[in-house]
């Protein structure tokens, strides 16, 4: 279950180590590769034992060196078998998130190629995020010319990723 504190066994606030124990022989975390890039080195990916990617998450200050011990303050739920209490998951068209969540509103970064696009639900639980693409994994929703909100998305966008804690960088 995807809560605005924890998705399955995985809670903000635990260390990389926790979480690794918390999930047991259920998925493997998979420490980022050492390289000078800094949001690089605070991702960790979570795939299943198939080789499905299930989530990822941040960890704070990811200058530390032992970033394994810092604290998680993103999770980002990617695989369908991850479901909000509702029965929201990723992959999910918006239109079928709005019959359980109410009326979307689509929002899309000002800037070119930064930010990403997000879904806004009234009635979805406080503290998620919904990233979303269209098909094909283009835009999501349609803007009038110079609008970054819009009511309206394209046929068959879906959710991409349920969020939770700070923003991750999309």
């Amino acid at each position: 279950i995807i809560t605005a504190r924890s998705v399955v066994e995985v809670q903000l606030g635990m260390t990389v180590e926790t979480a690794r124990a918390a999930l047991g022989g259920k998925a493997v975390v998979i420490d980022p590769p050492n390289q000078p890039f800094i949001i690089i080195n605070a991702l960790h990916i979570v795939r299943d034992r198939s080789d499905q990617k299930l989530m990822e998450f941040l960890v704070d200050d990811f200058l530390q060196p032992n970033i394994s011990g810092n604290p998680i303050v993103t999770i980002r739920a990617m695989d369908r078998s991850l479901v909000t209490a509702e029965g929201v998951y990723p992959g999910m068209t918006i239109a079928e998130a709005a019959a359980i969540y109410g009326a979307p509103t689509l929002r899309k970064s000002a800037e070119e190629g930064f930010g990403g696009e997000w879904v806004s639900f009234p009635n979805a639980p406080a503290g998620l995020r919904f990233s979303v693409r269209g098909p094909q994994g283009g835009q999501a929703g349609l803007y009038p010319t110079g609008e970054f909100q819009s009511p309206r998305s394209v046929e068959g966008a879906r959710i991409e990723a349920i969020e939770i804690g700070r923003t991750f960088l999309n």
